[in-house]
């Protein structure tokens, strides 16, 4: 390894967070990871809130660049900012209100040692929310960096409201998600890697998601994902979110984002996982994987998978109306019908086609 070449690069984008930052910064400062060999790339996204006055007074004892947008111009460029100027073999991804605990970066590394062909996904939903005072928005009294040198203070954290939803899946399918047909969804730049190869082979984070909230990571993930990388969760590698006020319209922003990646896209796979509501997600894993083997057991016809997926657009659109698509499909639906063991993909498209009811295993 060549001597200003890191094995590992954190990635931070920061935006007006600088108190926050001061602690993401300062658990690097704790890592068991030799310090001569990760580097931490803070990318300032056109903050107002002097974050540089804080990059030049801290005191770290690790290789830290600090990159300057004039602008905000969202977290997807922040983020290719930071992978353009990244030394290291593989590439961390973390938040500026993010405090990682002292073996975050080690087994981020150790995994992509064991395999070369994975992006790894960590657990992203713990939060700091003692002392959090929800009205002020702040920690009373703040929190201190010498506090987070002590086990305590992370044993004392919590989880957010939506982890069940990623830790269900976990536990349904183990940390290598085998059987699994949305490991993207684990690809959350909170807490997540890849090498630094795969990220140029398959491209950066699409910038067409310019300022929106969220979506970018996880469309960057599926990238990673149809691309042939392997998705590894491992919840032991945490890092927990400094709580804040929230800003913006998030919940619309975030729609626009699934409809971007949809039409962006145009595949059966995210179409099941963002707009399908009426199926629990290890049912639509399961009826993904039966779509592919009545296509490869030739039980339907050559236009099966087209015929899927326009009925998925027009569902995911609220449009009623049938198309020659839907004709084409019942009757790879009787066809199917005959083959009994696809009872379920069969009861499904039916549904798909005929109501918007919701739809049970019987």
């Amino acid at each position: 390894m060549e001597t200003n070449q890191k094995k590992a690069s954190v990635i931070l984008s920061s935006y007006n967070a600088k108190d926050r930052l001061f602690l993401a910064l300062s658990s690097y400062k704790h890592q068991d990871f030799p310090k001569e060999q990760f580097e931490v790339i803070v990318v300032d996204d056109g903050s107002k809130d002097e974050t540089f006055k804080l990059i030049d007074q801290i005191d770290i004892d690790f290789s830290l660049k600090y990159i300057r947008h004039p602008n905000n111009l969202g977290r997807a460029c922040a983020r290719n900012s930071g992978i353009a100027e990244a030394s290291g073999e593989v590439i961390i991804f973390s938040d500026s209100d993010m405090i990682a605990e002292p073996t975050f970066i080690s087994k981020h590394v150790l995994h992509h040692e064991k395999n070369n062909e994975i992006f790894v996904g960590g657990s992203f939903w713990n939060k700091i929310d003692q002392r959090y005072n929800e009205q002020k928005g702040e920690y009373t009294p703040p929190i201190t960096p010498e506090e987070i040198m002590h086990e305590k203070f992370f044993d004392a954290s919590t989880k957010q409201p939506f982890a069940q939803h990623y830790e269900r899946y976990l536990n349904q399918y183990g940390s290598n998600l085998n059987g699994f047909e949305f490991p993207w969804m684990y690809f959350i730049v909170m807490n997540c890697s890849v090498k630094s190869k795969h990220v140029k082979q398959i491209g950066l984070f699409d910038e067409q998601f310019q300022r929106r909230y969220g979506g970018e990571d996880e469309e960057m993930g599926y990238r990673l994902w149809k691309g042939g990388l392997k998705g590894i969760v491992d919840p032991s590698i945490k890092n927990h979110h400094q709580e804040h006020k929230r800003f913006g319209n998030q919940g619309s922003d975030s729609n626009q984002s699934i409809n971007y990646i949809i039409q962006k896209h145009q595949d059966l796979n995210p179409i099941m996982y963002y707009h399908i509501h009426f199926v629990d997600l290890i049912e639509k894993s399961r009826l993904l994987q039966d779509i592919q083997r009545a296509i490869q057991e030739k039980v339907v016809s050559l236009s099966f998978e087209q015929n899927c997926l326009n009925e998925f657009l027009l569902y995911s659109q609220g449009i009623t109306t049938r198309t020659s698509s839907s004709y084409y499909l019942k009757k790879d639906i009787r066809r199917l019908q005959i083959k009994k063991q696809y009872r379920q993909l069969v009861f499904f498209l039916h549904q798909l086609i005929f109501s918007n009811k919701k739809w049970r295993r019987s």
